[in-house]
């Protein structure tokens, strides 16, 4: 799913009352509730009713209270219940508000969960692929408490590779351009792009 989704007001529609879909918005919330370090056993619990989200058979839209009772805490069935009548999950729209650009592109990277996306971003002010890069490759992330040298040596080939496929894009639409093949366009977008990093 494109990153600046997630900047915009989250309408539970048709298309977003899947389990599928449902799931991922309750491991994003969970991502950032650790990024802004505010409840973390909501975040484990959020995590873990993805995970069932993701086996479940049964549409959790269309569950009565009594049968989500059997599957989820109640900190989770309000949740759900607040998707059905607003058609949003307020705490999670506000975080997202709250969070640079920079941050959603980095959570796509593989090994990078939201307590460590939390200490990259506030400890050492790193909010975009761009600059943890350039991190890497200054040997900073290395010193970083809860990083080290093999968590920088793992980051950098993926960031690399991230670098050369923006720069192949780049190079694909000013061929585009130039030549008028605007058809092809769709061919290099950037979630196809963005999907080389994901988990």
């Amino acid at each position: 799913m494109p990153i600046n989704f997630w900047h915009k007001n989250l309408n539970f529609s048709d298309s977003m009352s899947s389990n599928r879909e449902i799931s991922k918005l309750f491991s994003l919330y969970a991502e950032l509730l650790l990024l802004h370090q505010k409840d973390e056993r909501l975040a484990a619990l959020l995590s873990g009713a993805s995970y069932r989200l993701r086996n479940l058979n049964e549409q959790i839209v269309e569950l009565y209270t009594h049968e989500l009772s059997k599957l989820f805490r109640p900190e989770i069935i309000s949740i759900i219940r607040q998707l059905k009548v607003t058609s949003t999950i307020e705490p999670l729209d506000e975080l997202i508000q709250l969070t640079p650009q920079g941050l959603f592109e980095m959570m796509r990277i593989k090994g990078l969960g939201g307590k460590k996306l939390s200490v990259l971003w506030k400890t050492a002010g790193i909010d975009s692929i761009d600059a943890l890069l350039q991190a890497c490759k200054n040997d900073t992330i290395s010193k970083i408490a809860g990083f080290g040298a093999k968590t920088q040596k793992t980051l950098l080939p993926q960031l690399k590779l991230i670098e050369v496929m923006k720069n192949v894009f780049t190079m694909q639409v000013l061929l585009i351009l130039q030549t008028g093949l605007y058809k092809h366009f769709k061919k290099f977008s950037k979630q196809n792009i963005s999907a080389f990093a994901v988990k």
